[in-house]
């Protein structure tokens, strides 16, 4: 990745702590939706079809790392000029 998309993902990654995520470094299927502004099944049904957002299955639980997560709002920006 380049220097300007590393920049737009730890803005996304400070965003997501400021939102009550600070402590963690993982997150549900729910709170993930609660960032992007989508409902869960959303998140869920991304997963199922190979789409969406890098995930880690522990134990049989599903959880998405904040990182995983601000590259991926940082990746799907439309910039307008």
């Amino acid at each position: 990745m380049n220097a300007n998309i590393d920049e737009e993902i730890d803005k996304f990654l400070e965003e997501i702590n400021k939102m009550g995520f600070k402590d963690k470094m993982n997150l549900n299927s729910s709170e993930t939706a609660r960032i992007i502004g989508v409902s869960p099944s959303s998140i869920e049904n991304w997963r199922k079809c190979g789409l969406g957002i890098t995930y880690i299955e522990v134990v049989g639980r599903i959880v998405y790392p904040k990182r995983y997560i601000a590259e991926f709002l940082a990746l799907r920006q439309v910039k307008i000029m």
